[in-house]
């Protein structure tokens, strides 16, 4: 069972107001390798800051040049659990920051150590029950035979009533009646394209005008998604150039670094900001030791 004190002690004092006893924690949640401790550090510092509105807005305009001033007060919410009729999910999508105000939705990914986004589980072999080791999906979009319930379909998640599919080509350059071998999203681009779907009908349903996905990860070599960012043949840089340029949604990455030294620079004389970004750098710091420990970090 999870020790709530525990996870409280790995997670930056300046978010606890931000937390509760029934928050949604993922198992791993008091490790400092936790991806959630960290965004709830960052984002929940943020969203009882004094001076909340001001620091979105910035984060905003780091990331998708956006200019929100006087489009309503900014609402952030930690870990929504999104409807599952927004796309058919039958496990809802979870959004680790939910940014929204009357004009704008803007759902953000945060990762740590991570190896990247999250494949699509129909590639893998079921792990329990009476199919146990049967795969759904050999990987490809293509026309076949799902062994486990018997439907045909280029996508299992498809026959299963989940609509990627459909709106996909209003976001990508694809064409949902035609062949893609290997299937595009089903490695790691999978959880990106799943997050850029559902900021874009988040937006979609509650007459919000704009709408954007944006990744936040770790700088450092020791951080895989970093790499991923940076390299244009990556998955992130693969799902990334088969945007439409006519996308409803804007698509970006931005390092936790980035964004807490734009913060500190708006704001120079607020304690509680130089403190998370002191905290910050030692988390990452003792965190690449623990993955490069034959490399001194200074």
């Amino acid at each position: 069972m999870l020790n709530i004190d525990t996870v409280q002690k790995n997670i930056f004092p300046g978010a606890h107001d931000s937390i509760w006893q029934a928050f949604p924690w993922h198992g791993g949640a008091a490790s400092p390798h936790s991806s959630q401790a960290l965004a709830v550090s960052v984002f929940g510092t943020l969203a009882v800051h004094p001076e909340c509105q001001v620091l979105v807005a910035e984060t905003l305009h780091l990331m998708f040049d956006w200019d929100p001033q006087g489009d309503g007060e900014w609402r952030v919410e930690l870990e929504r659990d999104l409807p599952r009729s927004l796309l058919g999910e039958r496990r809802p999508t979870q959004v680790d920051v939910l940014l929204q105000n009357k004009t704008s939705a803007v759902l953000l990914e945060c990762k740590f150590t991570e190896a990247g986004g999250g494949p699509c589980s129909q590639t893998k072999p079921l792990s329990s029950g009476k199919h146990k080791g049967l795969i759904q999906c050999d990987g490809n979009y293509r026309e076949q035979t799902n062994p486990v319930n018997g439907k045909t379909a280029r996508c299992a998640l498809t026959a299963k009533g989940i609509r990627y599919w459909k709106y996909v080509p209003r976001y990508f350059d694809l064409d949902a009646h035609v062949d893609h071998e290997p299937c595009p999203f089903s490695g790691p681009a999978y959880q990106y394209m799943r997050n850029t779907l559902a900021a874009g009908q988040w937006a979609r349903d509650h007459d919000q005008e704009r709408a954007a996905f944006g990744l936040i990860y770790v700088e450092g070599e020791s951080f895989s998604v970093a790499g991923e960012v940076a390299d244009p043949q990556s998955e992130w840089g693969q799902f990334v150039a088969r945007l439409r340029s006519d996308a409803p949604v804007a698509v970006q990455a931005v390092s936790y670094q980035r964004l807490l030294e734009t913060w500190c620079q708006h704001f120079p004389e607020d304690e509680s900001l130089a403190r998370l970004a002191e905290w910050f750098a030692e988390r990452v710091s003792n965190v690449e030791r623990t993955l490069r420990p034959d490399v001194s970090v200074a």
